[in-house]
């Protein structure tokens, strides 16, 4: 899946009078989409100058808001820096330009003195290594609804971009009306959870705001998101899931236009199944906001799933059109070998690990277990079995307790015909409540290899039902060769067909012209 979807703004627009990117076509379904020429801007947190723990939260908090106002244009935007704070000299604005693909940086600092808030906020044309502009910002830390909103407009008027009433109104459907509900509601985006516990809490937050002011479009997204990352971290969670959709339905009817939204709900039916629902969702966003890396790389996944594997490369080759840096490459690149490998291609596929392997290099990154598992796969379709157990061992040395290590080792023991270890390893797969349709076609894999037709047919049709209908993969799998000769099989195989073509008339025919 697509990387933490609460950073939702991923591969969006910032304007001035510099010098212009080159304008970049891009087609789905048939329509072409224009490009407009675009500048890329990276926002870092804001220095907390007092080092007061009270209000650190709006360090993050800050840039985030910010991001979130831009992502509402056509024509302006930002991605938020995923690293953490530090002073932004010289050096890091450097570091962060060439890693991210940006032109510009947003940096600020803040202070709380009394009730008031006093922030500064300066952009840099790190390239031209030029400040552009300082923007003096005050306001009383009883309205802090107040900040991100002068720092957009400081923004447009400096750009020279007008908006449009539509672009207007879509930024006056996520205006909060409650001022402690918003402060809450910072405090919970400024949380950046990771594990199942800090999902929890920051649910536990946004569930305040909402009691506070139940109109709050952007915090029901929020929560919404919550559950649905919740559901993923404690191994799924049916229950988490249907809560994560009625929430961000409801967050869609307040604001049916808003990237987070659009996002979270876009993805959420993906994993849960719902490919068509999901295609028509990103598609529609992407009339809205063509520039967004995020929903060409979401709609790529929903492709892979359906078994449009030329359009899922598209895709994501679109999204690293969009977003140079090197997380865009990378995630991106890990989406596409899967596709290769569906394919059959698993030589262009190891190319990819090649190419993921150079560009963590230049990031300063550690191997990744899941994106090892992944070159072991490859392997193990190309029948290089050592070659295979190498890279799944490696993966496990990095996190033996991961699915995508217990996968790994799954594969290894069916490659050397171990049986009993194969079991051992289902049945831990099996204490999971895994609601993702392609982690569960793995299951029909293992259990196939296993010579059990049983659960592996019933492990395929749920994989199926669950989105995984990527039937010109399934249709020639070798490692489903236990089970594709039984009548049920055939069957489930038609079905996956059925639905595979019906979904390519209604969303497929993508093309990328360069």
């Amino acid at each position: 899946m697509v990387r933490f979807v609460f950073l939702l703004i991923a591969s969006l627009v910032f304007v001035s009078s510099a010098p212009t990117l080159h304008s970049v076509p891009a087609t789905f379904a048939g329509a072409e989409v224009k490009r407009t020429e675009i500048k890329r801007v990276m926002i870092l947190p804001f220095d907390n100058l007092t080092g007061d723990a009270v209000t650190d939260f709006l360090s993050f908090a800050i840039a985030f808001e910010l991001s979130g106002k831009l992502s509402q244009t056509r024509s302006i935007a930002a991605r938020m820096h995923e690293g953490g704070q530090r002073e932004a000299t010289n050096d890091l604005l450097a570091n962060v330009a060439r890693q991210s693909d940006a032109e510009y940086v947003l940096t600020g600092t803040y202070r709380k003195t009394g009730d008031r808030l006093l922030l500064n906020a300066r952009l840099v044309n790190v390239r031209a290594n030029e400040t552009l502009w300082n923007a003096p910002v005050e306001a009383a830390y009883s309205d802090l609804r107040l900040i991100p909103e002068i720092l957009f407009r400081k923004i447009i008027t400096e750009s020279g971009i007008t908006l449009s009433a539509e672009e207007e109104g879509r930024l006056r459907k996520d205006q909060a009306n409650d001022a402690t509900a918003y402060e809450l509601y910072l405090r919970a985006t400024a949380l950046r959870p990771a594990t199942a516990n800090d999902w929890q809490r920051q649910r536990e937050l946004l569930e305040r705001v909402i009691e506070l002011d139940h109109a709050y479009a952007p915090a029901h997204a929020a929560l919404g998101n919550a559950h649905m990352q919740y559901a993923s971290k404690t191994g799924g969670g049916a229950r988490h899931y249907e809560q994560a959709e009625t929430i961000l339905r409801r967050a869609l009817s307040l604001n049916d236009e808003s990237p987070q939204t659009l996002l979270a709900l876009g993805s959420l039916y993906a994993k849960i199944g719902k490919s068509e629902e999901s295609a028509a969702l990103l598609q529609r966003a992407l009339r809205l906001f063509p520039h967004s890396a995020n929903f060409h790389q979401t709609l790529g996944y929903v492709y892979r799933y359906a078994g449009l594997l030329d359009e899922s490369i598209a895709a994501y080759r679109q999204a690293q059109t969009l977003d140079r840096g090197l997380a865009s490459l990378i995630d991106s690149d890990e989406q596409i070998v899967k596709a290769l490998i569906y394919k059959g291609d698993n030589r262009a596929a190891l190319a990819s690990h090649a190419k993921i392997a150079a560009y963590r290099e230049a990031a300063g990154q550690p191997d990744d277990h899941k994106e090892l598992f992944y070159a072991g796969v490859s392997h193990l379709y190309l029948k290089e079995y050592t070659a295979a157990a190498r890279l799944f061992d490696r993966a496990a040395a990095i996190d033996a307790a991961s699915i995508w290590s217990v996968f790994g080792q799954a594969y290894k023991a069916a490659a050397q015909g171990d049986r009993t270890r194969l079991s051992e390893h289902v049945k831990k797969l099996e204490t999971l409540d895994i609601v993702d349709s392609e982690r569960r076609y793995r299951l029909a894999h293992f259990y196939a290899l296993a010579g059990q037709r049983t659960p592996a047919l019933h492990n395929l049709k749920k994989a199926i039902e669950g989105g995984f209908f990527n039937y010109p993969y399934i249709n020639r799998d070798p490692l489903l060769a236990g089970i594709n000769g039984a009548d049920e099989f055939k069957t489930l195989l038609r079905g996956a067909k059925r639905r595979h073509e019906n979904f390519k008339r209604k969303f497929g025919a993508r093309r990328e012209r360069s």
